[in-house]
Formats: C-alpha cells, structure tokens, sequence
C-alpha cells in the first residue's frame, strides 16, 4: 500500500520515529491501570504529527493513522470505565465483607442472608467488569501494534527507496559504468547482429563475404551521443 510513498525529507523520518517511539512495543509489559496514561501518550503523539506542516501531505496516510487513533480511544475509554467500576466495587466488597463479619449480621440472620447475596452479586459483577478491563488491554495492545506497523511500514519502504540508490550510485562509481560506455557496448552488438545477417544473406545468394567492420570505438560513440543529444 506504501510501496510508491516518499518521504520529503529528514524532517519527516525524524517526526515519525518520534511518534513511533511513543507507542509501546508488542513485547512491553504494561501495567493494566497504566494502559491509559499510554494510550493518552500515543494519542497525542499522533495528532502532533498529523498536526505537523512539514509531514502533512497528500501522500501521507493519515486517515489511516486517525482512524487507528480513534479506535485507540475508544478502547481507552472503555477501558477507564471499566477500571474505574472495578476499583468502585472492590470499596464496596470490602464494605460488605466486613459488614458480614460484624456483631449486627451475627445476630440478625436475615440480614446476613442479605450481605451475603449483595458480596454474590458484586463479585460476580467484578469478575465481569475485570473481564471487560482485559479484552480492553488486548483490543489497546493490538492498536498499538497497528499504528507501529503503520509506521515502521513507510519508514522501511523510505529505507528501500534510499537504499536501492544508494547502490545504483555505487555500482556506477565503482565499475565506471557511463553512457558512453554503454552505447558503445550497445553499438557493439548492434553491428555484430548486421554482420551475423549482411553474412546470412550473401551466403544464401552465393556472394562473397562481406569484411567484418571494426568494432565502434568509445570516441566514436562518445561524438555519436553528443550529435545526437
């Protein structure tokens, strides 16, 4: 999908490895109360580079990037609600457990009865929302993921791009390979193909052997290329 995209310059290398950096590796292990304090960093890493004049052009992907971002959020969200319920129920659990254990639910039996209902349902509720917290974590680890690749992905086809040029210019450099020396080698051919038929020809007809015409020389083809320019 990137394969065609170049990178105008430095400038924007260096502004997508810093909003590559922001975004935690597959390997880093965070903390679940902590995923959103990330997902906020990575947020705001994006919009500063899409923000960015000298990054954003046309042929950069960035509905792309919003659209990962969006997703990102709202995860990041779901995920605050749902930490945010745990942390709630784990007071209220804690309320009720020890109401269970005080000397009123004792010697009240139906009270008790009452406690220990509520301590059933909250748990259960607890263990729900917990469940939730953790496809939150997974859904956020997989937009992290996503936008790195995306990333990484324009940084490795700019490498390509460089890196392919970078041995052409070599390969010109270091074995002289010019024009001239290539129309010279192409004349070369050239004439050897018209000789093989001129050859072919006159020897089907009975004729003599044409001379064999001495090969282009590089000066020749050096004044040929520049008539012809």
């Amino acid at each position: 999908m990137f394969l065609n995209y170049k990178l105008p310059g430095w400038v924007h290398r260096a502004a997508l490895i810093a909003t590559r950096e922001q975004v935690p590796a597959p390997s880093e292990n965070i903390e679940l109360t902590d995923l959103p304090q990330r997902a906020t960093e990575v947020d705001t890493a994006v919009k500063t580079l899409v923000a960015d004049p000298d990054v954003n052009t046309d042929g950069f992907p960035m509905r792309e990037l919003l659209g990962l971002d969006k997703a990102l959020q709202r995860q990041r969200g779901a995920l605050i609600d749902n930490l945010a319920r745990l942390s709630q129920l784990n007071e209220d659990i804690a309320q009720a457990e020890q109401e269970l254990e005080g000397e009123e639910a004792s010697n009240n039996p139906e009270k008790k009865l009452r406690i220990q209902a509520l301590l059933s349902w909250l748990r259960d509720e607890r263990s729900s929302r917990l469940e939730a917290a953790l496809a939150n974590r997974e859904a956020l680890r997989t937009q992290f993921s996503r936008i790195r690749e995306t990333i990484e992905r324009i940084l490795s086809s700019e490498r390509t791009d460089t890196t392919l040029a970078e041995r052409l210019r070599t390969l010109f450099r270091e074995q002289s390979v010019t024009i001239i020396s290539i129309l010279t080698a192409l004349s070369f051919i050239v004439s050897t193909i018209v000789l093989a038929i001129k050859s072919a020809v006159l020897g089907t007809g009975g004729g003599g052997v044409a001379p064999t015409p001495a090969p282009p020389t590089r000066s020749g083809a050096a004044d040929w290329a520049k008539k012809n320019s």
